[in-house]
């Protein structure tokens, strides 16, 4: 007789229904061969239903883990003692641009660089301090981060050490947050609260605030400049608001040319601007003030020359109050404004008349006929000096609203399109 020998044998496992329930059974059936003939087959089961519902349990937890993991918009990315990475999800893979096939392995310096402005994070640093927390710690804040395509990122980070059953570190977890597009955000979002979005000056809310922190006693003298843009509404009205608007940025750009790196330049209403001139005496306000009137002088209309009306005015003693200041700079720009109003309507009324003798030779024709048919009106109705001068100017501009026109059509001719405004088809005015 040879020697007994076991072999070949068959496990299966079997769910059976009983009165207490369902329960899973692993059977275990083996040959007993004598002499090379099977003699008997001995068989064991056992109930393994709790091992299975555990099993099940185990693997339900893997896979939500998994699809968190996928899912979630943070890059997470596990490395092991020797900080090679051991796990790398979707989110990583898109944030360091590099497939996690490449990267398992390798330490995350070889993937990604990571910089607070010009100095690199120090990681081997880090892991310290994550491995040295017994909780979750930030590693980095608005740092950039490069990848091997050279895109830069804005990004922060956290970091977790991962221990197996019996507590001992087995490696570390960082997440990774791709934060461009919300910082982004969030500084146009400051931008906008202390500018002008036309002129990209500050705005009035800004210069407030910069008007209050700014009065105290280092920064006297301390001037302020207002002013008020000339021809505003004409521009509007006769050229069309994208003009108006051209007109306003054109002086928002003499204003910052004319002041200082810490002079504080607000749009402070619709037409108005206002200045403040830290450390800045009456006479240096006044030179400011020259430089303006200077660069709007020698200025190219487009259509319509720049031109502000100025008032400023000086605190020089720490009790005088900021408000009355800024109210005797104002007032000073409206008495200005009065006084240079003859000259500001003469010089628009004079390049309107430009502008329409311009267009053709019958243009200038019609306007002397209406002249002398003005000068005749003055005599047989006996008008007054002034009431001659307005008629002939009247004469000269009485085509004011075709000009209107030739400005829309420039706009629209630039798009090579011009909409009717009844809802026809778009014709090319070049035609």
């Amino acid at each position: 007789m040879t020697e007994d020998t076991c072999f070949s044998s068959i496990v299966y496992e079997e769910e059976l229904t009983l009165r207490s329930g369902k329960k899973t059974w692993l059977t275990t059936l083996s040959p007993v061969i004598i002499e090379e003939k099977v003699v008997q087959i001995v068989g064991a089961s056992r109930d393994i239903t709790h091992r299975k519902k555990v099993e099940e349990e185990i693997f339900n937890e893997k896979e939500k883990l998994d699809i968190i993991l996928r899912s979630i918009g943070d890059g997470v990315i596990s490395m092991d003692n020797n900080h090679r990475i051991s796990f790398m999800n979707a989110a990583a893979e898109s944030i360091c641009e590099c497939l996690k096939e490449y990267a398992l392995g390798r330490r995350i310096e070889e993937i990604v660089s990571i910089f607070d402005k010009d100095v690199p994070l120090n990681f081997d640093a880090s892991v310290e301090g994550i491995t040295g927390s017994e909780t979750p710690i930030e590693i980095f804040n608005d740092y950039i981060l490069t990848t091997r395509n050279s895109t830069r990122k804005r990004v922060s980070g956290k970091g977790a050490k991962l221990r197996d059953i019996l507590g001992n570190v087995q490696g570390i977890v960082i997440t990774i947050r791709d934060e461009t597009e919300r910082l982004k955000n969030q500084e146009r979002i400051t931008y906008l609260s202390m500018h002008d979005s036309l002129t990209g000056l500050y705005n009035r809310a800004y210069f407030d605030e910069e008007l209050k922190r700014l009065d105290t006693a280092n920064q006297l003298p301390i001037s302020i400049i207002v002013g008020d843009a000339n021809g505003l509404k004409l521009a509007n009205d006769v050229f069309g608001h994208y003009e108006g608007d051209k007109l306003l940025i054109n002086i928002a750009r003499i204003l910052k040319e004319s002041c200082r790196y810490a002079d504080i330049i607000a749009r402070w209403g619709g037409d108005e601007f206002s200045i403040i001139l830290p450390n800045t005496s009456n006479e240096d306000a006044l030179q400011i003030c020259r430089r303006i009137k200077e660069k709007c002088e020698i200025s190219e209309p487009l259509p319509i020359k720049p031109s502000i009306a100025l008032g400023t005015a000086t605190k020089t003693i720490e009790r005088e109050s900021i408000k009355k200041v800024l109210s005797d700079a104002e007032e000073a720009m409206y008495k200005n404004k009065l006084i240079e109003g003859k000259k500001v309507r003469n010089e628009i009324i004079s390049m309107l008349r430009a502008i329409l003798n311009k267009r053709s030779a019958d243009t200038i024709e019609h306007c002397n006929r209406l002249r002398v048919l003005a000068g005749h009106i003055e005599s047989v109705f006996r008008l007054t000096e002034k009431e001659g001068e307005y008629l002939r100017i009247l004469a000269d501009i009485h085509d004011i609203g075709n000009i209107s026109i030739a400005y829309l059509k420039k706009s629209w001719q630039s798009q090579a399109l011009w909409r009717n405004r009844n809802g026809m088809k778009l014709k090319n005015i070049q035609r």
